[in-house]
């Protein structure tokens, strides 16, 4: 789908669904990095909060990637999908949360981008040309992230784990406060601060998760920095038992061998295929010879005997 034209940005979706902004909205105390301070709601259409509102609401969404196209280079607003193939939900994670503690000056919009280390590996990698890869040079290496459908890849460094899908809260013991995961399918679940939305740290070490083969290690390559890694967007978290569960998907390489077994059959069929051809050709080569043989009277002619008259 062609998100983006001169003339007609889209005639199915609004440009306001197509395209998101990168910004990230806070006070300098719970985020120095914030472009804007928060937004404020006070009223919509003339009609005022309800005055019975309270406690805070949480969105996750995905807010495209560091190279996304920008119709304005001076903007942060961006359209993920505007090559066409990249899904609007493939992009880094952005938390907004909406704060209703104080009414009187209306309800408070704060954004904040999640930063696991590969979002700095992904910036890094695209803003430092000497990370870019040199033509000629061949001890320079690309190392680059590129999307690739719903997923975000560096041959080099891994899998982007872009945790922008949901939300899981967690409350351990009546003692401890609350506690925030934010999820995604492709990486281990991290954990944000639910007040300042700073990333924490990961669920679990990163040698605890399996990735989801193991055919890398055919090639005898050193596992990558980021690890691919197949999770769930929606774990669960029982508040009886105080425990979260999850899966950590993986496929053994016995079963991602099996998957060539028809692609052996098929290179067998057509090795069948060209030995058939050549012994056709074989076939042909020596009829043709026998009937050049005649044609040409390979066997020399018969002497004549003269008549002895005396």
């Amino acid at each position: 789908m062609n998100t983006h034209s001169n003339s007609d940005c889209n005639k199915t979706f609004p440009a306001s669904v197509l395209s998101v902004s990168r910004d990230e909205l806070g006070y300098p105390d719970d985020n120095p990095n914030a472009q804007y301070p928060p937004l404020t709601l006070k009223e919509k259409e003339g009609k005022p909060l309800p005055s019975d509102l309270q406690g805070h609401a949480f969105i996750i969404g995905a807010t495209g990637s560091v190279n996304s196209y920008r119709s304005d280079v001076t903007s942060n607003t961006v359209l993920p999908s505007h090559d066409g193939t990249t899904p609007l939900y493939n992009g880094d994670g952005m938390v907004y949360r909406i704060d209703f503690e104080s009414l009187t000056e209306g309800a408070k919009l704060s954004a904040r981008k999640i930063k696991a280390p590969c979002y700095y590996a992904d910036i890094a990698t695209n803003h430092c040309t000497k990370y870019q890869g040199s033509e000629g040079d061949p001890k320079s290496t690309d190392l680059r992230f590129k999307n690739l459908g719903i997923t975000r890849v560096s041959g080099p460094l891994g899998t982007r784990n872009q945790l922008n899908t949901a939300f899981l809260p967690l409350k351990f013991s009546e003692s401890e406060h609350e506690r925030l995961l934010v999820t995604w399918d492709v990486g281990r679940p991290y954990e944000i601060d639910p007040k300042t939305l700073e990333t924490v740290t990961p669920v679990g070490k990163n040698s605890e998760w399996e990735e989801v083969n193991e055919v890398e290690k055919l090639f005898f390559k050193p596992t990558t920095p980021f690890k691919t890694i197949q999770s769930s967007a929606h774990p669960v978290f029982d508040p009886n038992t105080h425990e979260m569960f999850t899966v950590n998907v993986g496929r053994s390489l016995s079963n991602v061998l099996s998957q060539f077994i028809p692609l052996v059959y098929l290179g067998k069929e057509f090795i069948d295929w060209i030995k058939e051809q050549f012994q056709k050709l074989s076939r042909k080569k020596v009829e043709k010879s026998e009937e050049e043989l005649l044609q040409v009277s390979y066997f020399p002619p018969r002497k004549k005997h003269r008549n002895n008259l005396f």
